[in-house]
């Protein structure tokens, strides 16, 4: 059984042990200060020095009470002392994610009861809770509102260890996975009836305090499967830099507009309705064109078109012709087949893409696909002469 030293600090990256076990190149010990994978949150990295090398550790794993380190290099031997260093920078990462995963599910809690937490994930920068009772927008803008003044007020967290018995002295959020001798994570907060602020079974790390957590900003909500509302955040130093980083990103598209940031939205939909109104007007004018290039057409006829964004427009016409067969194609290599005769347009384009190493597909009133344009004008010229590649 390996004794977990991040149980009763958090803050310590440099131990030293005993090696009791290997196998290939993981290696067990006696006590260790890295964190298992568990509980929706990643595992520690960082390095063994040992024999003047310093080894890499990759990854941690727990397996029947023992700790097994990934190495990537020379794996010590049974009854050798390791120093074990743990990459502080990834763990207080992990530390920031966890803790303010405790206080964002708490949060929910609190705007509403029937947001309970059935599944969590910590493994990236964007975590994500798994909340049932169907929140919304205006709940998470109450959750975070609820979070952050706890954060503000930097509130102690603590652990305690207790029997199962003990349990019921402690307003716990949700029952615990495990039994036996159970590990509580505890928001102190004075100003509570019961003394607590936030209480869950937990293996994990976390911070001191909440100050510690920083920031934590829902990004968005998801409906998943189960009838489940994925809530996606970020924390800490993740937050910030996502932040700033967006809130530069806006600023410098602000100003590419010719506007303030506080109206950059307005700007924007400015510029969606009159792109809109703009694209209306382009459309009527490919459609007068088309008109005007099938005007007295009919039987079979081969139109190359200048622009893509005129196949749309130019079909919706060909189709509205009487006793026309028209194959539409453009400079990158897109054709449609329109059809108003007895003819298939989707058999003559799937021959059409045979001889053109293309693809596609459609009915027999209309198909399109897509193909190298070279090869396409060649197969189009086979087709029409009734010629075989």
């Amino acid at each position: 059984m390996t004794v977990l030293l991040f149980h009763e600090d958090a803050y310590r990256t440099s131990f030293i042990a005993t090696v009791t076990a290997t196998d290939g190149n993981r290696v067990a010990l006696d006590q260790t200060a890295f964190y298992a994978e568990a509980g929706g949150q990643n595992a520690d990295q960082g390095f063994f020095v040992w024999n003047d090398e310093r080894i890499p550790v990759t990854d941690v794993q727990k397996k029947n009470g023992q700790v097994w380190h990934t190495v990537d290099g020379l794996v010590p031997r049974v009854g050798d002392y390791v120093h074990g260093e743990v990459d502080w920078s990834l763990r207080y990462r992990h530390m920031q994610r966890h803790s303010g995963e405790h206080l964002l599910a708490q949060a929910f809690l609190r705007v509403n009861p029937e947001f309970k937490v059935q599944a969590v994930s910590m493994r990236s920068e964007e975590c994500t809770l798994d909340l049932a009772g169907n929140p919304t927008e205006e709940d998470a803008r109450k959750a975070e509102e609820a979070l952050m003044r706890v954060v503000y007020r930097n509130l102690p967290f603590h652990t305690v260890w207790v029997t199962e018995a003990e349990l019921r002295q402690y307003p716990l959020r949700r029952p615990p996975q495990v039994q036996g001798r159970i590990r509580l994570v505890c928001v102190m907060d004075r100003m509570e009836r019961t003394g607590y602020w936030e209480v869950s079974a937990c293996g994990g790390t976390h911070v001191n305090r909440t100050g510690e957590v920083g920031s934590v900003f829902i990004t968005k909500l998801e409906k998943v499967a189960g009838g489940l509302t994925r809530v996606f955040f970020v924390t800490g130093h993740e937050a910030y830099r996502l932040l700033t980083h967006t809130y530069r990103e806006s600023r410098t598209l602000a100003t590419s507009f010719s506007t303030s940031l506080e109206k950059l939205p307005e700007r924007v939909e400015s510029l969606k309705t009159e792109n809109l109104d703009k694209a209306r007007k382009l459309n009527a004018a490919y459609e007068a064109l088309s008109e005007s290039l099938l005007q007295g057409k009919n039987g079979v006829q081969v139109v190359p078109l200048p622009d893509a964004d005129m196949l749309k427009p130019f079909s919706k016409v060909a189709a509205a012709q009487t006793d026309l067969l028209c194959i539409a194609h453009t400079p990158d290599g897109r054709v449609v087949v329109t059809s108003s005769t007895k003819a298939s347009a989707k058999e003559v384009l799937a021959e059409i893409l045979k001889n053109a190493q293309g693809k596609g597909g459609g009915k027999a009133d209309l198909a399109q696909g897509s193909a190298p344009s070279d090869r396409l004008e060649q197969a189009i010229h086979l087709w029409r002469e009734g010629a075989n590649p």
